[in-house]
């Protein structure tokens, strides 16, 4: 009877050390492991559309609010010092009046991507009742230094 005794008593330590170096471990290695693998998952890849939508959304809500000197902060060329301020401000069109956009595809290729928005806007002319137009923008940006900028083609980067 008391060998009985001896080994029952003994049973409860050798759980907690049981518990204590293999189980515990290894829940808390299961608790973090989606965690620790989450930051590869596809949802974590669309959280960069998700930035990217949102610097486009970013860009357009600058151009229908009339804010220029914002929308220049969208574009490449205020990050790569093609174009000052001065001289976006003094390129842009005074005749069109954004009233609105819409976004509707976003195609997204490593640092490259193509979006395209559906753009309302004014045509402003003198003695003549503002014409209210649509027009279906393919826009290319570009991802600098982990940042969307819009892209324009170099042509038009030469002559503003």
């Amino acid at each position: 009877m008391g060998g009985e005794a001896a080994c029952g008593f003994h049973q409860p330590a050798r759980i907690f050390h049981l518990y204590y170096y293999v189980y515990k471990p290894l829940i808390l290695g299961l608790l973090f492991f989606p965690f620790v693998f989450g930051a590869c998952s596809p949802e974590r890849q669309s959280g960069e559309a998700e930035s990217l939508e949102k610097r486009v959304k970013g860009f357009w809500d600058a151009r229908v609010a009339d804010d220029d000197a914002k929308a220049y902060n969208y574009e490449a060329y205020s990050k790569i010092n093609k174009m000052t301020l001065q001289q976006y401000l003094q390129a842009r069109n005074r005749t069109l009046k954004y009233t609105g956009y819409e976004v509707k595809k976003i195609e997204e290729k490593g640092d490259e991507a193509t979006v395209i928005v559906d753009v309302n806007y004014h045509l402003v002319i003198p003695a003549r009742a503002d014409l209210n137009l649509s027009i279906t923008l393919t826009e290319p940006w570009r991802r600098l230094d982990g940042q969307w900028y819009r892209q324009l083609p170099e042509s038009k980067l030469e002559s503003p």
